[in-house]
C-alpha cells in the first residue's frame, strides 16, 4: 500500500520544513513541501470518496512543475520524495516503547503494529493523559530544525501521516519491520524512496503514457481506501464504514 495523504482547502493542519511545528492554512500545505498533504478534511478518522477526489485534483496541480496537466515520473518522484536526508528531531524511544508498540511480542515492530498503537497513543494523549503525550510525541516523524510539537492540537490525519513517516525513517533497511537497534536510533534521517516511488508510478500510470493524469491518481486512491477498510478488519477494527477508509491505514507510507 502507498502512501498519499490527500489535501483539501478546508483543513488547517500542516508542517514547515523550517520553523515551529504549527497548524496552518491547508493551501500551504503541499505534499511537495511537507512530505504529506490532508485527507481527512474533517477529522472524522476517515477518509470519505469526496476527500479522496479533492486530493486527487489538488495533488496533480502540485506535483505538475511544468503545469502541462499530468504528472510525469521525475515530478511525482521529486514531489513524493522531498523529504529525503532530512534529519529528524531527536527523541529517546527506549525499551519500554518498543514493548508496548511490539504488538505479538515477536522482538521486531512491523509496520501495522506501529501505525495502531501509535494511532492509540495519540488518542490517548488527546484524552488527557501526559505520559501518553510525551510518548506520541516520539513516535513522529519531526525536522530536527522544527520546534517541540503538541500533539495534542495536531489532526488524526497529521499525526498518522507523521507516524508513517517516522516509520520509514526508522526503518533502514526498508524490509518494513523495525529491530530493536533501528527502533532505539534517536535521530534518523528521511531514507531515499525514490526506487519504491518509480515502481509505484508505474503502477498508477495504467495507460502506460508516462503521464499520471487526475482519473489515475483516483483510481489508485481508490484501492488505497479498499485495502485500508480491509486492513483495520483484519485488526478487529470497524473497517467498512459508510464514512471511508479509517485515515491510520490509509496513511500508510510508500514503504508497502
Amino acid at each position: 500500500m502507498t502512501y498519499h495523504m490527500s489535501l483539501a482547502a478546508a483543513v488547517a493542519a500542516g508542517i514547515s520544513l523550517t520553523g515551529a511545528v504549527q497548524a496552518q492554512n491547508t493551501d500551504d500545505n503541499s505534499v511537495c513541501n511537507d512530505g504529506y498533504s490532508v485527507t481527512d478534511v474533517d477529522d472524522n478518522g476517515y477518509v470519505s470518496p469526496i476527500e479522496m477526489n479533492a486530493y486527487a485534483e489538488k495533488a496533480i496541480g502540485q506535483m505538475d512543475a511544468d503545469q502541462s496537466g499530468s504528472v510525469d515520473k521525475d515530478e511525482y518522484v521529486n514531489c513524493n520524495n522531498v523529504l529525503s536526508g532530512t534529519q529528524s528531531a531527536s527523541a529517546d524511544r527506549t525499551e519500554r516503547h518498543l514493548a508496548a508498540l511490539d504488538l505479538n511480542d515477536d522482538g521486531s515492530i512491523s509496520l501495522d503494529e506501529y501505525m495502531k498503537a501509535s494511532a492509540d497513543t495519540y488518542e490517548n494523549a488527546k484524552g488527557g493523559d501526559q505520559t501518553a503525550a510525551t510518548d506520541a510525541a516520539h513516535l513522529i516523524f519531526i525536522p530536527a530544525d522544527a520546534g517541540q510539537p503538541d500533539v495534542t492540537t495536531m489532526s488524526r490525519n497529521e499525526y498518522s501521516a507523521r507516524s508513517g513517516l517516522m516509520f520509514v525513517a526508522l526503518d533502514s533497511d526498508q524490509d518494513n519491520a523495525l529491530t530493536k537497534e533501528e527502533f532505539m536510533e534517536k535521530a534518523p534521517p528521511m531514507v531515499d524512496i525514490s526506487e519504491t516511488l518509480n515502481r509505484e508510478f508505474d503502477e498508477m500510470d495504467t495507460d502506460g503514457s508516462g503521464d499520471l493524469t487526475t482519473s489515475e491518481l483516483t483510481a489508485a486512491n481508490q484501492k488505497r481506501a479498499d485495502e485500508a477498510m480491509e486492513n483495520a478488519e483484519m485488526q478487529s477494527d470497524s473497517g467498512a464504514s459508510d464514512m471511508g477508509a479509517p485515515v491510520v491505514y490509509y496513511s500508510y507510507p510508500h514503504t508497502m
